[in-house]
């Protein structure tokens, strides 16, 4: 007699994500196939039928009996060329390139085996060692600032030392500008001393015009002596008038 056949609800996913309700008689993998090739307008070479079930996967590959239960999922994929392979090396080879940006993996939302997220365990773990370095740290600081103040000293006794030796003035420069004032003043002395002797005659002349002479001197006595003489008659004439004057 003929092979009573029952339908069997399946979950179809095809490769546009939609999931499709197929209700399927088929009795081995290959029917399956053909029914799915027809509701979907996909040859059977095309296509490519799975599961993530072990054992529907079993049953689609042909290593086991065909007997799959209802609303089991069945994922539809279309075949397509492969390449030779090996992107996965190519792309772990990229991250040693430079320029790539290093890809860090984040396990932080995982938990440990006491149920603490490991982001927790590592922040512990990281505020301890902070904690423990907190001398190292004021040492660094300290040494730091040390480092700091010699480099200003150094500094600043270069801008001195430079300072120094832009302001010194040689020994050489000190004694010609010493030996010039000193041929300045006297040249000054030579010229006062030269005028000194040129006014000096003229002087002397202007004196001798001033001062009286022997001569007129001895004129001007003469002559005061006779007026001396002559006021001294003139005094005594009057007295013998009278007795003159008397006869007449």
């Amino acid at each position: 007699g003929l092979q009573q056949t029952h339908s069997i609800a399946l979950l179809v996913s095809d490769w546009t994500g939609k999931t499709r309700l197929h209700t399927s008689d088929a009795s081995s993998a290959h029917d399956l196939e053909q029914e799915i090739s027809h509701a979907w307008n996909v040859s059977v070479e095309d296509l490519v039928l799975s599961s993530t079930s072990m054992e529907l996967q079993l049953m689609l590959s042909g290593q086991s009996k065909f007997v799959p239960t209802n609303f089991s999922s069945i994922h539809l994929r279309l075949r397509c060329l492969g390449g030779k392979g090996g992107f996965g090396a190519m792309l772990r080879g990229q991250q040693s390139r430079p320029g790539m940006k290093k890809v860090v993996p984040n396990t932080g939302a995982m938990r440990d085996l006491s149920g603490r997220r490991l982001r927790h365990v590592e922040q512990e773990q990281k505020l301890t060692e902070w904690v423990n370095e907190a001398a190292k740290r004021k040492a660094e600081k300290v040494q730091e600032k040390q480092e700091k103040r010699a480099k200003r000293a150094e500094e600043l006794g270069n801008m001195a030392e430079d300072y120094v030796s832009a302001a010194v003035i040689s020994t050489d420069e000190v004694n010609d500008a010493v030996r010039q004032g000193i041929e300045m003043e006297r040249k000054k002395q030579e010229q006062r001393r030269l005028a000194q002797q040129t006014n000096k005659p003229v002087a002397d002349a202007s004196l001798k015009d001033l001062l009286p002479s022997d001569s007129s001197s001895a004129s001007s006595g003469d002559e005061s002596d006779a007026a001396d003489n002559g006021a001294a008659a003139a005094a005594a004439a009057p007295a013998d008038a009278p007795s003159a004057a008397a006869p007449q």
